[in-house]
């Protein structure tokens, strides 16, 4: 995670911050909690309500996750924060935009844009039954795309049109 992204965050949350007196921001995905954590010190307004997170730390479950930005968010970190039930808003680049549906599963905002991510966050904190008709959604449909019997069947079609590709060439 970049010095930029990281400032693009927490100048988001300190709008947020104002009007959701009980946010929290977790910042995940960075290179390092103590790289982080000095940018953090520049803004001791909200540095009490900042945590920093590495993925490996495991899911966190959370209100609204924000994939903002060129985030680098893999399809098994979507699968496992939509399983968990977190209304994901995202910027629509890095195939963001094909994965997540917008309105369905997620909301997009503008990448870089620190008023209309503010405003989502917002829309989704205010409005309790968008925010719990996406995440069941989001919930609904990952638990169908990523289930185990289904990525199971996935691996032996492909391990068996490889087997009869293979035996094809050898003959």
């Amino acid at each position: 995670m970049t010095r930029d992204a990281v400032f693009r965050s927490i100048w988001t949350f300190d709008i947020v911050k104002y009007v959701d007196r009980h946010t929290q921001l977790v910042i995940t995905g960075a290179d390092s909690k103590r790289k982080v954590g000095q940018w953090v010190r520049h803004f001791p307004i909200v540095r009490d309500r900042v945590h920093i997170a590495e993925i490996e730390d495991g899911v966190i479950a959370a209100d609204v996750v924000w994939l903002a930005g060129r985030h680098r968010a893999s399809v098994p970190l979507l699968a496992e924060l939509q399983a968990a039930g977190s209304v994901v808003v995202a910027s629509p680049c890095n195939g963001l935009g094909r994965i997540l549906q917008h309105g369905e599963t997620c909301l997009l905002a503008p990448e870089a844009d620190i008023p209309a991510l503010a405003q989502t966050t917002l829309r989704l904190l205010a409005d309790e039954p968008l925010r719990r008709r996406l995440s069941a959604e989001a919930r609904r449909r990952a638990l169908k795309r990523f289930s185990t019997e289904r990525m199971v069947r996935q691996y032996l079609e492909l391990y068996q049109g490889n087997i009869v590709e293979q035996m094809s060439i050898a003959s």
